[in-house]
Parts: structure tokens; sequence; C-alpha cells
């Protein structure tokens, strides 16, 4: 019955081994030891993070900034691929479009 289980409501394991930069992911980096959490050190550490906390200033300000830009519309109406609107615009706007 297991078997015909998995047949119908298969499991897929998502987990990747990577990160988004390529670099393997290693689960006991995140693991927190148990020496670590030491209730009385992370009150000392709670203290010490409240006492270093600075005092700091938010100054905002309204500044008048002009744009200059050119709008173009392109209606390729669904009949180029993506190729090919590459070289339509490079032809048009020169070869800074990658």
């Amino acid at each position: 019955m297991d078997l015909f289980q998995l047949r119908v409501f298969p499991f897929y394991d998502d987990t990747s081994e990577w990160d988004d930069f390529g670099e393997v992911i290693n689960p006991h980096d995140y693991v927190i030891k148990d020496e670590d959490m030491d209730m009385g050190s992370m009150a000392a550490l709670l203290a010490s993070l409240m006492l270093d906390t600075t005092p700091s200033k938010v100054v905002s300000s309204e500044v008048t900034v002009q744009v200059k830009y050119c709008l173009v519309y392109m209606d390729f109406e669904g009949r180029s691929d993506g190729r090919s609107m590459k070289s339509i615009l490079e032809t048009c706007f020169g070869t800074w479009i990658s």
C-alpha cells in the first residue's frame, strides 16, 4: 500500500545543496551548540547590546531633481523572438544592450 501511495502522491525533496551564489550549504554551520546557549552569557550579551546602542539622528530634506529622459514605444505584436528583438534594439540604440 505504501508503494501505491508513493505513486499517487510523490514526494520530491526540494532542498538544494547549493545556495544562490553556488556555495555548498553545510547544515552544521547553522546549528547552535548547547554550550553556546548558556542563559547567563545570553543575558550578559543582551545587556551589552542594550548599552552599546548610540543615539542617532535622522535628517530629511526635499530636493528637486531634473530628469532628462526619452520614452520610446515599440510594438512588436508578439511576432519576434528574443534574438530578433535583441538585434532590432541593437540597431536602434547601439551595441550597449546585452
